[in-house]
């Protein structure tokens, strides 16, 4: 159950079976906690308003990184003596928070963000007026702190790409 009555599932594979030959390296940054204090402090210190997102289904945002196969999962009898390809990740894969973290930083990237050279999990954007908007992010979840127009134009170009929810 996710929510009271609310059902969720979830289709995982079992990454300690897959083959090295299948992905490349593994290792995905979490933001650090000195960073978070700073996003917050510089909030604070500058009036920002603080979205925090979460991305659904992150892992399925970004593409296999080689060929990956698999059975159908007990009771999909649709399917019977067929296996399945993964365009996409899947969550239990060795890569596949790290292909998804990749697929984050471009967009950002995109976006005019630049990684911290001490964090690559802390992001900030040079605005016309000096200050810095600031994004952080722990795998899925990302905080953002701006003005609050600034922040609902980076909300809208969020959702398009990845269909962020705010999160509670």
């Amino acid at each position: 159950y996710k929510h009271p009555g609310e059902f969720k599932v979830r289709l995982v594979y079992d990454g300690s079976r897959q083959p090295e030959s299948t992905y490349g390296e593994t290792f995905a940054p979490t933001v650090q906690p000195e960073s978070i204090r700073l996003f917050h402090l510089y909030c604070v210190e500058h009036g920002y308003d603080i979205g925090q997102y979460d991305v659904p289904q992150a892992f399925l945002q970004a593409e296999a990184e080689g060929d990956i196969f698999f059975y159908p999962p007990p009771g999909c009898a649709d399917f019977p003596g067929q296996i399945f390809k993964c365009i996409r990740n899947l969550y239990g894969g060795k890569s596949a928070a790290r292909l998804y973290y990749l697929r984050f930083v471009e967009f950002l990237t995109s976006l005019g963000f630049e990684a911290d050279t001490m964090d690559p999990c802390f992001f900030r954007r040079r605005e016309p007026s000096g200050l810095f908007t600031l994004l952080i992010c722990h795998v899925d979840d990302s905080r953002i702190g701006a003005p609050p127009a600034m922040l609902e134009g980076l909300y809208q170009a969020l959702f398009a790409e990845f269909q962020v929810t705010v999160a509670d």
